[in-house]
């Protein structure tokens, strides 16, 4: 396009000059007087002369021949070219005009050549249909977005009603379990209150109550439980939902800190049921709750050249007495806290 505009400007305005040149070439060709025409005529009947004479002269008076046909048609040539030749002013500024304006364009989007432009020009069309589209694809998100809300209500609405069956139950279930290790004074209430937007779980604010002592006032569970009562309260949870849910893996570490020793076998029995269901781990320092397990590690930190490393011991039968005796009576492991071991874990 470009190659093609500054070849026709080239040309308007060199009209007068090919005018004169073309016409000065027509008269070299044949003019009379000195035409290459005549002139060429004279040589092909002089090479004819010759060929006539000796055949070897053949190839020579073919290329003649073949110049003379070739110079005639050159003529033609000019002749119709100088004929098409004219003096256009209002088009040479109309092609001008489009140069300068590729050029603007160039130089406004910053591109080199054509193609370039071309492909600008491609994205900005797609550009304009798309937002000549804004109000149907507008139209029809609005659509798709109240249908998603009408649907996501709808199963809100189906876990709010799941949710309010299940409350009574679970608080009952808990008051039960953290009566078991300890807290007989607890009770529960789980307060659901409809949310004015969408999370993850529904559109419902739930708080968990807690009341430590009978007559006293429900609050907020995380505001009024002591560390101790909150890791019983979090077993307890969890104990309940392994009944419902299959978790892979519980991981208690030392929940049962300080408990008395009549809680902490409360405490081993809850988690003993649940291991029925999954994978239990607990770190303890309580022998009531080390001797409820299927298997036991001893862990132990030894300093070796100033660096302290911990090792992780596999306890047979033998020495898992023996460990659970030493938490029992302290490092001096005595016979009557192998006796006491031994029945703890049977």
């Amino acid at each position: 396009m470009q190659e093609e505009l500054e070849e026709n400007i080239n040309e308007l305005s060199s009209v007068e000059y090919l005018q004169k040149t073309i016409a000065n070439s027509i008269q070299m060709v044949e003019l009379e007087s000195f035409g290459l025409l005549d002139k060429f005529k004279e040589l092909v009947k002089n090479i004819n002369g010759i060929y006539e004479k000796s055949k070897k002269y053949e190839d020579l008076n073919n290329r003649v021949g073949i110049l003379s046909i070739e110079l005639e048609d050159i003529l033609e040539s000019l002749k119709s070219q100088f004929d098409m030749l004219e003096t256009n002013p209002e088009k040479l500024d109309e092609l001008n005009s489009r140069i300068d304006h590729l050029n603007s364009l160039y130089q406004k989007h910053k591109v080199k050549n054509v193609e370039d432009l071309i492909f600008i020009k491609q994205k900005l069309e797609k550009t304009i249909y798309h937002n000549s589209k804004f109000e149907e694809n507008l139209l029809y998100l609005e659509k798709k977005q109240k249908n998603l809300e009408n649907t996501l209500r709808k199963y809100s609405s189906e876990l709010s009603f799941n949710r309010k069956k299940t409350i009574s139950i679970l608080e009952k279930e808990l008051k039960l379990l953290v009566t078991k290790m300890g807290m007989d004074q607890a009770t529960f209430k789980i307060q659901l209150d409809k949310g004015s937007e969408f999370y993850n779980n529904g559109t419902d604010e739930i708080s968990f109550m807690f009341s430590a002592n009978r007559g006293s006032d429900f609050k907020t569970l995380k505001k009024v439980v002591s560390g101790g009562e909150l890791s019983r309260i979090m077993l307890a949870i969890k104990s309940i939902l392994s009944q419902y849910k299959k978790l892979p893996t519980l991981v208690f570490d030392e929940i049962d800190t300080g408990v008395s020793g009549k809680i902490s076998n409360s405490i081993a029995e809850v988690m003993g049921t649940i291991s029925t269901k999954m994978q239990v781990f607990t770190i303890t320092h309580l022998p009531q709750v080390a001797a409820k397990g299927n298997h036991h590690f001893r862990v132990e930190k030894k300093l070796d050249n100033g660096k302290t490393t911990t090792f992780l011991e596999f306890l047979n039968q033998k020495s898992r007495i023996e460990e659970i005796a030493k938490m029992l009576s302290g490092n001096k492991v005595t016979k009557s806290a192998i006796e006491h071991a031994k029945q703890l874990m049977n």
